[in-house]
This record gives C-alpha cells, structure tokens and sequence, in this order.
C-alpha cells in the first residue's frame, strides 16, 4: 500500500498533460474522501456491490462474464482478503496527502542540482527524492503497522468476524469478549494485549528508522 501510494503521487506531482487537474480532482474523490466519511457509510458501499441477493456490480460483471458469482463476505477463503483490502482503501488518502506534502517540500534546488550533475529521472527518485522523505515513510509505516493491529470497524460492520472466525481480529475479538459474553475480565486483558503489541511494533520500526539514519 506504501509503495502504491507513493507512485501515485508521484505521477500526479509530475503529470505536466492536460487534464492533470481532473486527474488529481479524481484522485482525490477515490482516495480521501473514505478517510472523511464514516466506516460504516464505506462498508455498506462496498456490501453493496459485493452483494450476491440482490445482484451487486462485482458479481454482476462476473455474470457477464460467465463466471460464477461469488459471496465474496460470505466466503471462508474470500472474506478476510475482502476485509484488508476494503480497510486498506479506506485510509489510502491519509497516505496519499502525507506523501504528497513531503514531495512537495522535496527542494527544488537539490533536485535540479541532481539534474545538473548528470543524474536522470530514476536516479533522482532514489538518490535524491527517497532519501529527502524517507523520515514520512516510517511515519506511514507506524499509522499503517498501528491501524492494522487496532483493526476494529471494518471486519465486526462487514461481516462480524465470520464466517467462522476467517475475519476475527484481537479487536473484534475483545468486543465480543467483554461485550457479548460478558467476561470484563478477559476482555480487559485482550485490550492491555492490544496496548503492548502496538507498542512493540512502534519500537521494532523506530528502531529500523534509526538504523537507516545511522
């Protein structure tokens, strides 16, 4: 997800055609407003057209196809692949503006100084640009690892954590723990286990981030 939205921006950045405007308009409407609306508006949005009765667009281009429909939710080997990708996109315009602010704040006079030196466009992206951001790259790296962990909303709305427990996350998992079966205890633990496991994770990147800087 990193390194897809990091080329996209980079295509927009550089697109000199015209039509570059309704290309970032475009990208922006896809992309961030997910990050503005709530996660239950996105995931019946993407119920919907991934929904076999009634008949949702993703199904219904597979019948055009003549391929079988699937109930992609609904599905054991489908369902948690549905789940990450749809959690996934709905954060893509946070990563989306930070790289793109850092690129924007690339300077100019390094840049064109590379150019000056003999370096082409490739060589000016790792050499020159990756190195410049890569501090936005761990910052994104740690919302990423962190938003992954805490995992909640999009698997209990979509589908609960089933079928089965194919979706279940630690999250979901400790809702239904304190919650449902009312073992405050338990759950209580579950919650302290998130704590601890976001705070490893954060330490094991920091400690890449400052291995990189030495």
């Amino acid at each position: 997800m990193i390194v897809f939205e990091f080329l996209k921006n980079n295509l927009i950045r550089n697109c000199n055609i015209t039509g570059c405007d309704f290309i970032l308009i475009n990208s922006i409407c896809m992309y961030f407003i997910p990050c503005i609306i709530s996660s239950m508006a996105v995931c019946k949005i993407f119920e919907k057209l991934l929904s076999v009765q009634p008949l949702g667009v993703i199904p219904a281009l597979m019948k055009l196809m003549h391929l079988k429909p699937i109930a992609f939710l609904s599905d054991f080997k489908y369902a948690l692949t549905w789940v990450t990708l749809i959690d996934g996109y709905k954060f893509c315009g946070l990563y989306m503006v930070i790289f793109y602010a850092a690129l924007m704040n690339v300077s100019k006079d390094t840049i064109e100084a590379a150019y000056i030196d003999g370096c082409n466009w490739i060589q000016a992206y790792f050499f020159v640009k990756l190195p410049a951001i890569k501090n936005m790259f761990f910052v994104v790296l740690v919302i990423l690892v962190n938003g992954c962990l805490k995992g909640f909303d999009v698997s209990y709305i979509l589908t609960g954590g089933g079928p089965g427990n194919a979706t279940e996350l630690v999250a979901t998992y400790m809702y239904k723990t304190a919650f449902s079966m009312s073992n405050f205890g338990y759950g209580s633990t579950l919650a302290v286990f998130i704590l601890i496991e976001s705070l490893i994770a954060v330490g094991i990147v920091k400690l890449i981030q400052k291995k990189f800087s030495d």
